[in-house]
């Protein structure tokens, strides 16, 4: 692409004043290649920023337009970063400074203002100011539009562009799309959207692409655990979340103990739970919200299935080999449930532990014998088959 014929006629005649140039993310590169072929000399608008988090100092710059023409034979220049600067302060801003730097006087210098992100600023400054177009000093590509978005984080330091300094040495490197950053400051009138990461969580979604579960699956302590732990080892944890964790037979391990360290397998199981081999916990990790209900759901859940659904076997089954590894006090949560529902209850206990036991010859007291009591309590079974009075 060639740079528009205004811009071409500015450097051969007009002198005195510099050239305003709104572009695209399009022509943007190729309009600053071209104007460095023709021997134009870069002006860095982030070279004027006296400290990484704050704004090029604007009288700094304007001041140091007028110096350009102490040289004659080195006179011509192109200023990159301004509208970027300018976009992220907001457009009353921009067209403040806009209207400050048409009149600067440039002695025989040129200087083309290549602008990307404020065109509508410049738009507007030809229309109330219809001098700049008749004399040649300003013009707005018909495609000017821009695709950048800024990512703040607040949570990982980004090394590689800290400050408005930084932001702005990549956004004059011509960067577009989505442009990570940490910026102390807010940017409330930007024109570029801008994207605050201010929590671990969203900081870990977008430095580990693998974690796909939702933020509600944890607390605020416990991701910013394991973005402490991304940040010091992230291989390792990028390893124990790439595959599926299988600790079925000793689940309980990991439901009491080190909390954080269960509360890892907990969100392992939640990125995984279509590789779930056991069905019931599958189905149980589904309708867990929190690891603190985990142990509680695989106890109890069983009890918002009827038996006459067609899960309830698998499940059931399944179930009872889950809670082989359970110590006998934790059914007492299980069987207190259980109780609420006095017709359907019995379909639920298992033969595993004691306490179960008592609970099917309770019920068996109460309710006469039926056929379901040997499968539930085989040896139960058997014994009524023995002693047959």
């Amino acid at each position: 692409m060639m740079i528009c014929p205004e811009v071409g006629r500015y450097l051969e005649s007009v002198k005195g004043l510099p050239f305003l140039y709104a572009v695209g993310d399009d022509v943007y590169n190729e309009s600053l290649s071209e104007l460095k072929q023709k021997g134009l000399n870069i002006i860095r608008v982030s070279d004027f920023c006296t400290k990484d988090d704050r704004f090029p100092d604007y009288d700094s710059l304007i001041e140091y337009f007028r110096t350009l023409d102490i040289d004659y034979k080195d006179n011509r220049f192109v200023v990159v970063g301004l509208g970027e600067s300018l976009a992220l302060k907001g457009s009353e801003e921009a067209k403040i400074i806009l209207r400050r730097i048409k009149s600067i006087t440039l002695g025989n210098a040129r200087v083309v203002i290549l602008l990307r992100g404020i065109g509508i600023c410049l738009k507007e400054l030809l229309i109330e100011d219809p001098r700049l177009g008749a004399k040649n000093l300003g013009f707005v590509e018909s495609e000017c539009t821009t695709n950048i978005v800024i990512v703040n984080n607040k949570v990982i330091k980004e090394n590689k562009c800290i400050g408005i300094k930084g932001l702005l040495i990549r956004l004059e490197d011509g960067v577009t799309g989505t442009v990570n950053t940490t910026l102390a400051i807010e940017l409330p009138n930007s024109l570029f959207p801008v994207r605050v990461i201010d929590n671990a969580y969203e900081a870990l979604v977008r430095a580990f692409v693998q974690l796909r579960v939702g933020k509600k699956y944890g607390t605020d302590e416990q991701w910013m655990n394991l973005l402490d732990s991304y940040n010091k080892r992230p291989q390792e944890v990028n390893n124990y979340f790439s595959e599926y964790i299988n600790n079925e037979n000793e689940i309980y391990e990991y439901l009491i103990g080190d909390s954080y360290r269960n509360w890892l397998y907990f969100v392992n199981l939640k990125l995984h739970c279509d590789k779930i081999q056991n069905r019931y916990l599958q189905y149980v990790v589904y309708d867990t919200d929190e690891f603190g209900k985990l142990k509680n759901n695989i106890l109890i859940d069983i009890i918002n299935v009827p038996h006459t659904d067609k899960r309830f076997k698998e499940y059931y089954q399944e179930r009872k080999k889950l809670l082989k590894s359970f110590p006998e006090s934790e059914m007492a949560f299980f069987v207190g449930e259980n109780q609420v529902n006095p017709e359907g209850e019995i379909y639920n206990y298992t033969d595993n532990t004691e306490l179960e036991k008592r609970q099917i010859i309770n019920w068996v007291s109460k309710n006469s014998w039926t056929k379901m009591i040997s499968d539930l309590y085989p040896q139960l079974g058997m014994y009524m088959k023995k002693y047959v009075f």
